[in-house]
């Protein structure tokens, strides 16, 4: 499995507000756990909801806000409100997921699909919209919307596009509800035990690595070249009576269009959510609760975690990743009233760089802008990082 790095500055805040589980796992919140973000020529990218991304152009002279959206007029598709919004940049474009509710009464099914929105379209609606409208007409926090609905490529989950995080979830989905008598009829999203980030590809929509059951997981793969339903009704997996071993797998979708499991991690030594940042054959893993692990490809025998960074007085809630240098820096805190900070590059050694919280720069933004921008002007500051505002193209005749 291969995965496009995007010629951009990638920007992944986590931010952490989960509690301990008397069972040692990681308790979910209600809502959204990860944001991300990206800094690409001058611009920041940040999301809070599952079908919208906001641009801010805050490195020029202006400050342009602009909310792009992508899907919600489409019929059947809605925002998630509990669902950890899911999307980054590759392949020339902007890449997403969201868990559409289910329309219907009472149904325990959610869809899980792909949205893929080109770049140079985003540019050009910006582009024209800015001609006509130049940001001084703005004030210092206005909004201004933009829907790419009629831009969309997405994967409808029909024929052999069905979405491999879309099979993975249904046979979770029942397994868990089965397993602890689920009654709600549209449970929340961190019920169940079904965790994943994306990785762009060149060519396709993305690649998915998923922590879910192991026994599923192979189940899946043995049976997704006969039907895009892969589990029937008969109860065979129903009736386990160990709780799921998690497994972390790598998906990737053959030019045949079929899921194929690439590669795998056995003892994940989490069950959370986490974002992956992949240097190589070799991925790291930031966890919801703060940790970082580390997963190297080995000359023989099967992938393993191993720590990187475990301080529970300290945990991770931020994470900044320069692809024109390939260096990823990580931040944290020991509570977020603390005077004192830290990051550090990303790598199996890490070195703390401290600093004092009154030294961030306060941009005066709103979520999700914020935070991601005031990290992105201290790396600048630090020299960490080199960021350059976009040159200004010229509007279509």
């Amino acid at each position: 499995m291969k995965s496009e790095v995007p010629v951009a500055l990638l920007f992944s805040l986590l931010c952490w507000n989960g509690g301990l589980r008397a069972d040692g796992r990681t308790e979910q919140a209600d809502g959204p756990s990860i944001t991300f973000g990206i800094v690409h020529e001058g611009a920041i990218y940040a999301s809070n909801l599952s079908l919208s991304v906001c641009r801010g152009d805050v490195f020029g002279k202006e400050i342009r806000i602009y909310q792009i959206n992508q899907g919600i007029q489409l019929s059947g598709i809605h925002e998630s409100i509990d669902f950890p919004p899911r999307w980054k940049i590759g392949g020339g474009a902007l890449k997403f997921v969201d868990a559409s509710p289910s329309p219907l009464p009472g149904a325990r099914k959610r869809d899980l699909l792909t949205f893929n929105i080109p770049l140079t379209s985003i540019d050009q609606v910006i582009t024209d919209q800015q001609s006509t409208q130049p940001a001084s007409s703005l004030g210092p926090r206005e909004v201004k919307v933009f829907e790419f609905s009629a831009l969309l490529e997405d994967e409808r989950r029909n024929d052999n596009r069905r979405n491999i995080l879309d099979y993975t979830y249904e046979a979770v989905r029942r397994f868990v509800s089965h397993r602890d008598k689920v009654t709600t009829p549209d449970p929340p999203f961190a019920d169940y035990e079904f965790f994943y980030d994306l990785l762009p590809v060149k060519k396709g929509p993305c690649d998915f690595v998923v922590l879910a059951s192991e026994p599923l997981q192979e189940e899946i793969e043995l049976t997704r070249k006969d039907t895009i339903f892969p589990l029937s009704n008969t109860g065979k997996w129903q009736n386990a009576k160990e709780p799921l071993k998690p497994m972390l797998g790598f998906w990737h979708k053959n030019e045949g269009g079929q899921w194929a499991l690439v590669d795998k991690v056995k003892n994940p030594c989490f069950n959370e959510r986490f974002h992956v940042f992949p240097d190589g054959t070799t991925y790291y893993f930031v966890t919801d609760s703060g940790k970082v692990y580390v997963s190297k490809k080995p000359d023989k025998g099967e992938r393993k975690l191993e720590e990187v960074w475990i301080d529970k007085k300290r945990p991770i809630n931020g994470a900044i990743t320069d692809t024109a240098s390939g260096k990823t820096f990580l931040f944290g805190a020991e509570g977020n009233d603390s005077p004192k900070l830290f990051y550090f590059e990303l790598s199996e050694k890490p070195e703390l760089c401290e600093f004092e919280r009154k030294s961030l720069v306060d941009t005066k933004l709103l979520p999700p802008l914020d935070i991601p921008t005031t990290y992105a002007h201290l790396l600048a500051a630090d020299k960490k990082i080199k960021i350059e505002p976009k040159p200004e193209p010229k509007p279509k005749p």
